[in-house]
């Protein structure tokens, strides 16, 4: 109980400046992401395509562009050279094919098909990348096959014969996620961004009531009390996760108020345990900092510059699917990375399937197993310099 007053005791006094610290925190959040207009109006978010044509017109071509305008939606002013990658990244367009110059000529010719390449920009192991990819190949394979099958066909007759059996096949529309509602695409960001808030805070309040408690003498009158030091720890270790938790609940107080009835689904409990996971590897990551902490004012400076890195190269605020492969291979040793990642999974899943719920269990479990890496490797080094100190 001694100790628990002493840590209520540290938060209370705390307490002001972390409320404005999230109150600040949540004034950008909205100000990004909160632009909700109608909770029940639903828009078919058809896949975005740009077409790029560098070869000379031909009815193989033309058939290439009608097919796909009857699969996805072609954009009439297609980006070029550097405004592809701002295209991609504003979501203006999902996929940019690009038809090099020669490219017919390579397809038609049996000796050059295999030199016939065409450009794709769009984010990788997408699921626009694999319709648009799959779109493009069953054109180019009908083309291919009838042009092997009737040598004597003329192209603009191959090119009705392939769109008659395509649209026979079926008339599929594809789109990049079901029917969605605007609220849902609003509070997918907003959690999206909160990571940055829950670890700020978490990091901010732990850290500082580990600091505190170290100066305040608390663990020098542990070693003439009843309780071990063992002991001690889990206690003060039960109070950081009980205060994470309360960070938690007003994070997802928040989002209840602000999201209403598009927050109260499967994919609103999901996006809880993952909220809450990130809460539990904040924990970690703080007791882990403060071995790196000397002064308290420099606690507030030295959190936000660790969180804010950790939240810029794992896909905060931009996708991951944006980033350079070097940052994403860097960032997978990171919790933020798994906890966007599982975020990013509730929202494209639309209805979860079992193999989409696995990958969830698997994000989450990743974060909770760097909570606790993160706490063993704080005790490690705590340890160390304590043996070091007594050893002289």
């Amino acid at each position: 109980m001694k100790l628990f007053s002493a840590y209520t005791k540290v938060i209370r006094k705390h307490m002001p400046t972390i409320l404005l610290y999230m109150l600040v925190l949540y004034g950008v959040i909205m100000v990004t992401v909160f632009q909700v207009k109608d909770s029940h109006t639903y828009e078919d978010d058809k896949i975005t395509v740009a077409f790029l044509n560098e070869d000379a017109d031909s009815a193989f071509l033309s058939g290439l562009k009608e097919y796909l305008g009857t699969r996805v939606k072609l954009v009439n002013s297609a980006p070029q050279g550097s405004q592809i990658r701002s295209a991609l990244f504003y979501q203006t367009v999902d996929y940019v094919v690009e038809i090099p110059e020669g490219f017919y000529r390579s397809l038609n010719s049996k000796e050059g098909r295999l030199e016939a390449v065409l450009y794709k920009y769009t984010a990788s192991d997408s699921y626009e990348e694999s319709v648009v990819d799959q779109t493009l190949k069953e054109y180019c394979n009908w083309w291919l096959a009838y042009r092997e099958s009737f040598p004597d066909m003329g192209e603009q007759e191959i090119s009705a014969k392939v769109l008659s059996i395509l649209k026979m096949q079926g008339g599929l529309t594809f789109y990049n996620q079901l029917a969605v509602s605007e609220k849902q695409r609003t509070m997918h960001y907003f959690f999206d961004y909160i990571s940055y808030s829950i670890m700020g805070l978490i990091g901010m309040g732990v850290v500082t009531a580990l600091f505190s408690m170290n100066r305040q003498g608390a663990y020098d009158r542990i070693l003439v009390s009843p309780i071990t030091k063992w002991q001690a720890e889990m206690e003060l270790l039960i109070l950081n996760i009980g205060f994470a938790a309360l960070i938690w609940a007003l994070h997802i107080l928040a989002a209840m108020s602000l999201f209403e009835e598009s927050f109260y689904t499967w994919n609103g409990v999901f996006l809880c345990i993952n909220t809450f996971a990130l809460a539990m590897a904040s924990v970690g990551l703080s007791y882990l900092l403060r071995c790196f902490v000397n002064s308290r004012n420099a606690v507030g400076v030295f959190i936000n510059l660790i969180v804010i890195g950790m939240c810029f190269i794992s896909g905060t605020f931009i996708p991951q699917y944006l980033l350079d492969q070097t940052i994403r291979s860097a960032a997978v040793f990171t919790p933020v990375y798994w906890y966007i990642q599982a975020n990013d999974m509730i929202n494209e899943s639309g209805m979860l399937s079992a193999s989409a719920v696995s990958g969830l269990i698997r994000s989450f479990g990743t974060q909770l197993i760097f909570a606790v890496m993160f706490f063993c490797a704080a005790l490690f080094i705590t340890k160390q310099r304590e043996e070091t100190t007594i050893g002289g």
